[in-house]
């Protein structure tokens, strides 16, 4: 079951309470798994911060359990919990890590192509 869009507007982040969700694009038809979260994971956090369009699709891959913070109790959370900013903050940046270690691995593969 899709649980949001590629492109899509929304402010929303999510928390995976239990089961599975691939994070993925689609690449000309392509899928591409960017990563498969579990309990305890969240995901569309970006959103609550940037007001841009979704970067990727999510699907639970089987049933699964989200809850989801809106924009406006996510902002009184972070306020009132420094811990859970602070948690968005090192899941943001260890995705900066990986998306970075994926370009240059791209940009090597495609010198040498």
């Amino acid at each position: 079951e899709r649980i949001f869009t590629f492109g899509a507007l929304s402010s929303e982040l999510y928390v995976v309470v239990e089961g599975e969700v691939r994070i993925h694009r689609d690449d000309g038809g392509h899928e591409v798994t960017l990563a498969r979260l579990g309990p305890n994971s969240f995901m569309g956090e970006m959103a609550p911060f940037t007001d841009e369009p979704r970067s990727a699709s999510a699907d639970a891959v089987e049933p699964t359990t989200v809850r989801v913070l809106r924009k406006d109790r996510l902002s009184a959370i972070l306020h009132d919990h420094t811990e859970v900013l602070m948690e968005v903050i090192r899941n943001l940046s260890r995705r900066l890590v990986v998306a970075n270690a994926q370009l240059e691995a791209a940009a090597r593969t495609i010198g040498e192509g």
